[in-house]
């Protein structure tokens, strides 16, 4: 307990020693008054890379695929949004491998099968995000239009286009590969902070 609090310390004033993040996400830490979470998800978009962060440690690195339309906040614009999420559900405990998710309900499993060729599904797991920046990805910016991350279904999610991972070709998704979704889902909780980095 004693060393969370002092990380928790350590990381708002900005001067953890040994840190691996970027002078920029805890620049933007501080300017958005958001505490750390134990686990900390970093989207590195030009990398096409999610890093999971323990007590500010690196502990994981998965390739991933974001939006083939770029990054973006608003609603219909095929795009990722950027900034400061939280993973405001897990669904998915215990579903087997290649599960298929339609409105967040199973509907099967992928089995190469030709009819779902061209879709993009989601598998296997899904962390549903919510936006923690009102008027950025929260709520409607200042013109009126939808940002909001959660209501525009953002997920991280396993894919059954794998072969795709490491470019940009998503809907707006963060895809993952369904052994790296069902790893990250095992080591990441409702409520940790996850920032999309441009």
């Amino acid at each position: 307990m004693a060393m969370r609090i002092l990380f928790f310390f350590l990381i708002v004033m900005g001067v953890l020693v040994g840190h691996e993040f970027s002078d920029s996400f805890y620049k933007a830490l501080k300017e958005k008054n958001l505490l750390p979470t134990k686990n900390i998800l970093i989207i590195k978009v030009k990398e096409q890379k999610l890093e999971l962060y323990t007590y500010g440690e690196k502990r994981k690195s998965y390739i991933i695929s974001t939006a083939k339309n770029g990054m973006g906040q608003k609603e219909g614009d095929g795009q990722t949004p950027l900034g400061f999420h939280k993973i405001a559900r897990k669904i998915g405990d215990n579903a087997p491998k290649n599960a298929i998710f339609q409105g967040r309900q199973r509907k099967g499993i992928w089995r190469g099968q030709e009819k779902y060729k061209k879709e993009d599904l989601i598998m296997t797991r899904i962390c549903w995000l919510e936006g923690m920046e009102e008027g950025f990805n929260k709520g409607k910016d200042e013109k009126g239009c939808n940002v909001d991350s959660y209501n525009r279904h953002i997920y991280i999610h396993g894919t059954n286009h794998e072969e795709l991972l490491g470019n940009p070709v998503s809907k707006g998704c963060i895809r993952m590969s369904n052994e790296g979704i069902i790893d990250l889902y095992s080591l990441v909780q409702e409520g940790d902070i996850l920032w999309i980095d441009n």
